[in-house]
């Protein structure tokens, strides 16, 4: 079986992708698979809050945080988006408890529009693709 590998080049350096997803499978990390559409003319901007973000295990409570992210602005910074596309983003989070089989996503921030996923089902690869 052959894996490719993402290759990336962003302001003329090359990013090879292998070596964090190394990290990834090694640190048993959650990475999340996000796509957002905007619908709206207010939904034309996104961005997180990377200290506010977290999986959080259904039984325990236990909170993932955020460990690296791509494709997203950080607050206070919004990254403009077109009406009707989608865009896709990923994070990566912490491990979660290996008792964990349910978690929600949560950014718990101090003002309207914080993303919140509820009741992710937990899977063997521990990576997930969701609708914002």
């Amino acid at each position: 079986m052959t894996s490719k590998v993402k290759t990336t080049i962003t302001q003329g350096t090359v990013d090879d992708s292998a070596k964090h997803l190394e990290q990834i499978q090694l640190e048993k990390q959650v990475v999340v698979h996000c796509t957002y559409l905007p619908t709206t003319w207010n939904g034309t901007r996104i961005r997180i809050w990377p200290k506010s973000l977290f999986l959080i295990d259904k039984t325990s409570g236990f909170r993932s945080k955020l460990v690296w992210f791509e494709n997203v602005t950080e607050y206070p910074i919004w990254k403009s988006l077109s009406l009707n596309i989608a865009i896709s983003f990923t994070l990566v989070f912490e491990s979660l408890p290996d008792n964990c089989t349910t978690f929600d996503l949560c950014e718990i921030i101090p003002e309207a529009g914080g993303f919140m996923v509820i009741g992710i089902d937990r899977n063997n690869m521990d990576v997930y693709d969701i609708s914002l």
